[in-house]
């Protein structure tokens, strides 16, 4: 318990201490009042084909949820069979150039990047490229562990496989030191650490075992997993505004993150900057949290992805395997999470009322465990059951 307070009090030291070194940022006025000043065109900030007083009650309600819960800024999108789409966005992309985010705004998506990887791989499964009980090792050398790991325990988390993204001394090395790996030192990892447990008997989330599925996919196609995103998803859907970090030449609408999570900086009531740390997000996570996108496109993509014929009806009911259900409203949402240093997401489709919802966000926190873009997506489907969309 003491080791742990001494180990606490070091981390939040040397925050503050990078903070000062960095000049990172004291705290901003971000009220809606300041904001509307400099928004000069409404088609930046909204688009919607919901009812006016439904689409005004949502921009209001979210505008109401970014000042009490101080997030930089928060973009929601919603795709809905019958009611077509409602875009919109508030705050700042960056605070201290006072840079407003707009609907072209993109986000590190975090861990939403996996529902992408996970739609390639039933894609190359589709294809006959690949089975999901095909051998790891026989696509990438993960000696000496256990040979019996296949394709589908890295999909859903059954692997055993070492994390080393898991990892609290690795964690501390990537966030303040500004440890930058490659795919091949998570590989020699995985290969130099014992396994938590025999594959496929428990579960454990493993940011590794993603990481390695977008190397097998690049392995039995030889194409890089950008191209491949593409080909399947981005080019039928005509999504623009998708990019993979770790391969792609990244936007200047990226939205700069801010912490108050992984820094400790909370504590004082500050944010931290991720761009002045020496926090390296393209080789955080590669596939498995490296893709940065707009809520529109991620919106839109899971819209189609269940909604069109690019994956057979087979694989999209192995696909719904890989979200969490969530009860709203009596609304039952499949939904995921993405959290990545400076950024926290969420997703949820719902099968029933065809209709899916994103909120990004450029801020990780959660307070008093309340998820900020959680909280978001369900005040506005309230809004929504209110006004008799569903």
């Amino acid at each position: 318990m003491i080791f742990k307070k001494i180990k606490g009090l070091i981390i939040f030291c040397l925050s503050i201490f990078l903070y000062l070194r960095y000049c990172i940022f004291t705290r901003s006025d971000l009220s809606t009042d300041n904001l509307q000043e400099n928004k000069n065109t409404k088609g930046d900030f909204i688009k919607s084909s919901f009812e006016d007083y439904v689409s005004q009650e949502m921009c209001d309600t979210i505008e109401e949820l970014r000042v009490e819960l101080d997030v930089p800024s928060i973009q929601v999108s919603i795709v809905s069979k019958d009611h077509g789409e409602f875009n919109y966005i508030s705050g700042y992309a960056n605070i201290e150039k006072k840079k407003i985010a707009t609907l072209n705004t993109v986000y590190y998506l975090g861990s939403l990047t996996k529902l992408y990887v996970q739609a390639v791989i039933l894609k190359l499964v589709q294809d006959k490229k690949v089975s999901l009980d095909d051998l790891v090792i026989d696509y990438i050398n993960i000696y000496p562990n256990d040979k019996s790991v296949t394709i589908n325990h890295l999909l859903d988390h059954s692997s055993g496989l070492y994390d080393l993204l898991s990892s609290r001394r690795h964690l501390f090395k990537l966030y303040f030191l500004g440890k930058r790996h490659t795919t091949e030192d998570i590989l020699r990892n995985v290969r130099e650490n014992k396994p938590y447990f025999a594959p496929g008997e428990k579960r454990k989330y493993s940011n590794t075992g993603y990481i390695l599925l977008g190397l097998i996919a690049e392995k039995v196609t030889n194409k890089s997993f950008s191209y491949l995103l593409n080909q399947f998803f981005l080019d039928n859907y005509k999504l623009t505004n998708t990019f993979y970090s770790s391969q792609d030449e990244l936007p200047n609408s990226l939205a700069t993150g801010y912490d108050l999570d992984m820094y400790r900086l909370d504590k004082v009531g500050l944010k931290a900057n991720v761009e002045k740390y020496p926090f390296s997000l393209p080789t955080a996570g590669f596939t498995s949290g490296g893709i940065v996108s707009n809520a529109s496109n991620v919106c839109n993509f899971l819209f189609n992805i269940f909604n069109t014929s690019v994956l057979d009806d087979k694989y999209i009911r192995k696909l719904r395997l890989f979200f969490i259900p969530k009860n709203k409203e009596n609304i039952v949402l499949r939904t995921n999470i993405g959290h990545i240093c400076g950024y926290y997401n969420f997703s949820g489709y719902s099968d029933s009322k065809k209709f899916s919802i994103v909120v990004l966000t450029n801020l990780s926190y959660a307070s008093g465990g309340v998820y900020i873009p959680e909280k978001v997506a369900d005040k506005i489907i309230e809004t929504m059951v209110n006004n008799g969309i569903f």
